[in-house]
């Protein structure tokens, strides 16, 4: 998967339409190998997301996505409580029944995650797709956690364009792991 660039809503407007256009879902990014769910940092979450685990067992691919809470945000990912409500948002895979699938376009990506699930999976989907930037914006600044947008490009740069950046809060407590742990934090909503 490429890195991808910074990009400020106003230089994203003035740019083309990119190949494809997929709203960045607000979680934290795993990589399922076949047998171990890994974060980026290659700590093994499969214990966390059994659910989504159950799912991804039958799929016979390589695949990265965003662990989420639907319509959530990432700090809600990180609470135990919320573990179970969460869904597994595939962007990129790399192999599939066998075959290396890394050099396709970034459309002949997307068709291949489409075929992964057409068989109906409860915890596993993909990112909402737009037809342009425009309509992706749109959409984004109309829902309450909506992180932004991936811009992917098969020539040039792929950009990610973010709507919710970040946001200063008390730490109120600390939650331990077997790996780390996690700090929990009061949002200003109360949460």
């Amino acid at each position: 998967m490429p890195t991808f660039a910074e990009l400020k809503p106003e230089e994203a407007k003035k740019n083309p339409d990119p190949d494809l256009t997929e709203l960045k879902v607000d979680g934290c990014c795993m990589t399922w190998d076949g047998t171990e769910f890994k974060s980026e940092r290659g700590i093994e979450r499969s214990d966390r997301f059994p659910q989504i685990i159950t799912d991804l067992q039958q799929i016979d691919a390589v695949v990265q996505g965003e662990v989420a809470i639907p319509g959530g945000h990432v700090l809600q990912v990180n609470a135990k409580t919320n573990w179970p409500k969460a869904r597994f948002y595939l962007f990129d895979v790399t192999e599939w029944k066998g075959k290396d699938v890394s050099g396709n376009s970034v459309l002949e990506n997307r068709r291949v995650i489409d075929q992964i699930l057409r068989s109906r999976f409860k915890h596993l989907r993909s990112c909402r797709q737009f037809d342009t930037f425009a309509l992706g914006w749109a959409y984004v600044l109309n829902q309450r956690y909506a992180e932004g947008l991936v811009l992917k490009s098969d020539v040039g740069k792929s950009y990610k364009v973010k709507h919710l950046t970040e946001v200063k809060v008390p730490i109120v407590g600390y939650e331990s792991g077997s790996v780390k742990g996690a700090f929990l934090i009061q949002m200003p909503n109360g949460e």
